[in-house]
């Protein structure tokens, strides 16, 4: 009888065991359901004969169709009942080779009972017996379709058992892969942090900036008229409340740039608007830019912080005075919009351009050379985080619009 073909795991005698059902990468989890156990496993023959080599389990098998068939030739023809009971016992050896060596072990071991047991036939039964021919036919027949369903579930043990070994290599990559991924992860956090701490540098240079605008401007006007009390007094506490956001603005980026929640329950927007008209005022008219408002007599307040609010008009503003070079008009318009408050800020200046629209609000991008390119980044960072939301788009005479929309809040009132 010769071995199936090599490859893949060895047993005692050379042949090809089935792999255990293990999972991929442990060895205490069965990857297959229970009932599949009996098909993937060894049987209890196969068992058998790993005690053996395969010389012991050639010679075994022999033995036993030696044996029976002596049985045969020293049993008188006339013991019917003792020859049935040795055809029977040929079966046992061919079902056994077929369970050790496949479908070449059932034939083999099938032929081998034919020729021993033919010259019986022929001889001492005179060869007319129906029966012991039939009887011929189906030892063959057991070894053909033994061996190959025994063939069958070896060679599925045997593509259970790569895939199990190709799970073990996917699971190994897979883990040395995760590993790296985390260590990648790590590395990105700390970059992270460290451009997070660059943004951070130059938007509190930004934020220091527009503040420093708006003091600028109140000192000019008191500057040029320092003789009427009520400018002195009205431009002063605007002074102090510039200083005071100033020093907010400088704790809150050395805070890391921690993200306040309203610390008022909604905000007076009309005032917020004529506030920041008055500060840009003398700025825009160096400029040569005119400024506009256009308020809703039954404007409802915005549910924002009122100083971040101040901070977002005022960016909004700034940018469109900055806008234009050349001189223009700044119009900015606020209104109940259904169940929301509008906001917007217009001018007619050259616009943005169509490849740059996707990128406004991405932190340190600028098209002026003096700009950081914060201002629209910090912007929409307030604004969503009261649950606002902004867009900038042409206007429909040229230039810009800016609209924001807010949700509705109480002023509360002393």
């Amino acid at each position: 009888i010769s071995s199936p073909r090599s490859g893949g795991a060895a047993g005692p005698g050379g042949f090809p065991l089935p792999a255990p059902p293990f999972s991929a990468g442990t060895r205490d989890q069965p990857c297959h359901p229970p009932a599949a156990a009996g098909i993937l496993g060894l049987s209890m023959t196969e068992r058998v004969g790993q005690g053996l080599g395969t010389g012991r389990r050639v010679a075994a098998l022999a033995g036993v169709i030696a044996c029976v068939s002596l049985g045969h030739y020293l049993t008188p023809v006339s013991a019917h009942p003792w020859h049935a009971v040795f055809r029977w016992f040929f079966h046992l050896p061919i079902i056994v080779a077929a369970f050790w060596f496949g479908l070449k072990g059932g034939v083999g071991a099938a032929a081998l009972v034919t020729l021993l047991y033919l010259p019986h036939v022929i001889f001492q039964w005179g060869g007319g017996m129906t029966e012991q021919w039939m009887e011929i036919v189906l030892y063959n027949l057991v070894g053909w379709v033994t061996g190959l369903l025994a063939q069958r579930l070896r060679e599925e043990g045997e593509r259970y058992r790569r895939t199990a070994e190709r799970l073990d290599s996917a699971y190994a990559e897979l883990r040395d892969r995760t590993r790296l991924l985390l260590q990648t992860e790590e590395q990105l956090r700390r970059a992270d942090r460290l451009s997070v701490l660059g943004e951070l540098t130059a938007g509190l240079a930004h934020e220091v900036k527009t503040p420093l605008a708006s003091i600028r401007g109140a000192a000019e006007i008191l500057a040029a008229d320092p003789s009427d009390p009520g400018d002195r007094e009205e431009f002063s506490g605007i002074l102090l409340k510039e200083v005071e956001r100033l020093d907010r603005v400088v704790s809150d980026f050395l805070a890391f740039a921690r993200r306040r929640g309203p610390e008022e329950p909604a905000a007076d927007l009309a005032a917020a608007v004529e506030e920041v008209i008055r500060l840009v005022k003398v700025e825009a008219g160096r400029r040569g830019v005119r400024l506009s408002a256009r308020l809703s007599g039954d404007l409802p307040a915005a549910a924002i912080d009122g100083e971040q609010l101040r901070q977002v008009i005022l960016n909004l503003v700034m940018n469109a005075v900055q806008a234009m070079e050349g001189g223009g008009t700044v119009t900015v318009e606020a209104g109940a919009e259904g169940d929301r408050v509008r906001l917007a800020v217009a001018d007619d200046g050259p616009g943005i351009a169509e490849e740059d629209r996707a990128r406004i609000f991405e932190p340190f991008f600028t098209t002026r050379e003096e700009g950081t390119g914060l201002g629209l980044s910090i912007v929409r960072r307030i604004l969503e985080n009261h649950g606002a939301s902004i867009d900038i788009r042409p206007g429909e005479d040229g230039g810009t619009t800016a609209e924001v929309l807010f949700r509705r809040g109480e002023v509360e009132h002393d």
